[in-house]
């Protein structure tokens, strides 16, 4: 519930569908986590609606996160630490993977 909250924060309710099935397109869920998802936020009692969002590098990482622990999947944190700095590397236009 934590995890649903946080993702309708950022996005809004009217917007959880979208970033859902954005994380089911990149397979970090499975439809049937998607629909379940969808269908517990229906019993949570959160209004904030947003016509525009946007979710940064960092929110995404905290989304994975969440997934792994929500699996049952031990978090590296040395690997956390990594994508961490690669994201700070493109907040700050530095070059990273050769792009």
């Amino acid at each position: 519930m934590e995890w649903l909250e946080y993702l309708m924060e950022l996005v809004g309710r009217n917007n959880l569908q979208d970033i859902l099935a954005y994380y089911e397109e990149l397979g970090w869920i499975s439809e049937d986590v998607r629909l379940d998802l969808l269908r517990y936020a229906e019993g949570i009692d959160f209004y904030i609606e947003k016509t525009d969002w946007k979710m940064s590098p960092d929110d995404h990482v905290r989304s994975i996160w969440f997934m792994e622990k929500l699996a049952g999947r031990e978090i590296d944190r040395n690997k956390l630490s990594v994508v961490e700095k690669d994201i700070k590397k493109v907040r700050n236009g530095t070059e990273i993977y050769g792009l």
